[in-house]
């Protein structure tokens, strides 16, 4: 199983939490973590994640460090307060949109997990989901049929809205169809549109490409 998350100095430790959570019920898995991270993460703090999956057998981790243009992207809506945001989210949080190429390409399929989550059960049913031709398998978003999301992000309220927090990415489909050219393109020409990040640009480019 391939696990990844993204993380900057302020969510080693929670990512190190998650991780721990994963190990634990996931015991008899082997497993590789794969952490996307920039230039604020130390070696040490890159030791303390090694450390943890140590304690485990058939579990490791892999590093790679966010490429130069993506840490440079003036990503929109992140640290604005008159959009409510929180000040702890930070550019890591965009850097899901490039797992496709922050990742060797021998691997197809991954699963995205936030840092601040906590894992009680197997992952191994969310694992073996059939994504067929689709692009994401995902969960309903808290807000799912809120119809102020559908209109500032332009598609029908029927097609849903999911979390981001927690993807199983087909990442053979994302290489195929170029989508993190989607994904800059919105980016680019939507910026104004966008409140909850990467969250937003996923929903729009995949909202007819996804398992729920």
């Amino acid at each position: 199983m391939d696990i990844v998350a993204c993380t900057d100095k302020w969510f080693v430790m929670p990512t190190g939490v998650m991780m721990y959570s994963v190990c634990v019920n996931n015991p008899d898995v082997d497993i590789v973590f794969h952490v996307i991270y920039d230039d604020s993460v130390t070696s040490e703090d890159r030791r303390d994640l090694e450390d943890v999956v140590a304690l485990f057998k058939g579990k490791s981790v892999k590093f790679y460090p966010a490429d130069e243009y993506v840490t440079k992207i003036d990503f929109p809506a992140l640290n604005d307060p008159t959009l409510g945001n929180s000040p702890s989210i930070t550019r890591t949080t965009y850097y899901r949109l490039w797992l496709a190429e922050f990742l060797p390409p021998t691997i197809d399929k991954v699963l995205y997990l936030d840092g601040d989550i906590i894992v009680r059960h197997s992952l191994l049913s969310l694992w073996n989901t059939d994504l067929g031709n689709d692009a994401v398998a995902v969960v309903p978003d808290g807000s799912d049929g809120m119809m102020e999301i559908y209109q500032r992000l332009g598609y029908p309220s029927e097609l849903g809205y999911f979390n981001a927090g927690v993807l199983l990415a087909n990442l053979k489909y994302w290489r195929e169809h170029m989508v993190v050219k989607d994904f800059l393109e919105y980016l680019q020409t939507h910026a104004n549109d966008i409140l909850y990040h990467d969250q937003d640009v996923l929903n729009v480019v995949f909202k007819e490409k996804k398992v729920i």
